[in-house]
């Protein structure tokens, strides 16, 4: 249910809005209280606003939607941080010096003037502002995405992927920026979901890349096999199953695309689908008929102006 690149921080808020999409509206009612037993001291809740700004860092690439951006604050976030930047660890400091103080006074039964109550405060509200810029600033760097080994196994004593790994940003978790898939689709029966979870994972303006086993003298799909209604396996044509390093039987396929794919792609949203045909002598790619499918999610303007002009919205 909670999207889990977004890690604690906002993805309660994430989920909220991908519910508001289809129907379900959000309502405040300023008389509702919310109690919460977390006793946090002022590094704890400094820490929290790091992991919570880089959270909704990610939200803002994941949903290009203006409420969504206007939420998490990314707009003229790096102007806003250079006001900030030079006093901010002297600020930290001083306001943490305060914060012990008054702890201390409070744990003693001993007063604390009107005046340092009001400093201490206004100390608050600006280190807090600074420290949840400082994170979507750090955060804005150029992520090393790498293999994630979940689905791993071992060879000869070394761990090798498979088909099931993402690659993934080892800082943040976000993977959305490419994605890759080689001959998977044909083991997924409802493919179509498949196509729709790529276009909304993927950023706007990032690329999809994949392999199918494909028919290009097909105009339509080669349908193998499907599932009844019962759940059971139907087949069209003789079973084929396809190696799979975790299951002794492999992976049965479903089907083998053909060009209608493109269309199908074009139609959850994505622009610029074509098939490549590939060779390398290097690499052993001879005939030149390898082909490999890519498709485009269009840019953030375009994604903007349909979010604008969808029904419905996003209110926090």
């Amino acid at each position: 249910m909670f999207d889990p690149v977004l890690k604690p921080g906002c993805e309660d808020i994430e989920l909220g809005y991908r519910l508001s999409r289809h129907g379900l509206r959000v309502v405040y009612d300023a008389r509702a209280v919310a109690m919460m037993a977390r006793p946090v001291d002022y590094h704890g809740i400094l820490q929290r606003l790091l992991r919570q700004g880089r959270s909704e860092l990610v939200l803002s690439r994941k949903q290009p939607d203006h409420a969504v951006q206007r939420w998490a604050g990314v707009a003229n976030a790096q102007s806003r941080w250079r006001e900030l930047a030079a006093p901010c660890d002297a600020q930290v400091q001083g306001v943490g010096l305060l914060d012990t103080f008054a702890a201390n006074a409070a744990r003693y039964g001993l007063p604390v003037e009107d005046t340092l109550l009001r400093q201490l405060y206004d100390g608050y509200a600006w280190v807090l502002k600074a420290t949840k810029l400082k994170s979507l600033i750090e955060d804005r760097q150029p992520a090393e995405f790498r293999v994630d080994f979940n689905h791993a196994y071992p060879v000869d004593g070394v761990l090798t992927p498979n088909w099931r790994e993402r690659l993934v940003c080892a800082g943040c978790g976000l993977s959305n920026r490419v994605r890759a898939a080689i001959h998977v689709l044909e083991h997924i029966r409802s493919y179509p979901e498949a196509l729709r979870e790529w276009y909304r994972c993927l950023r706007p303006g990032a690329v999809l890349f994949f392999s199918v086993p494909f028919r290009k003298d097909l105009e339509y799909h080669l349908v193998r096999a499907d599932v009844a209604a019962d759940g059971s396996i139907v087949h069209r044509l003789a079973p084929e199953y396809h190696y799979d390093p975790i299951r002794p039987d492999g992976c049965l396929c479903f089907r083998r695309f053909a060009w209608e794919l493109l269309d199908q792609l074009r139609e959850v949203g994505f622009e610029r689908a074509q098939g490549l045909l590939y060779w390398s002598r290097e690499l052993g790619y001879l005939d030149g008929k390898q082909l490999l499918l890519t498709a485009r999610r269009e840019g953030l303007a375009g994604v903007q102006a349909a979010s604008t002009q969808a029904a419905g919205g996003f209110q926090a």
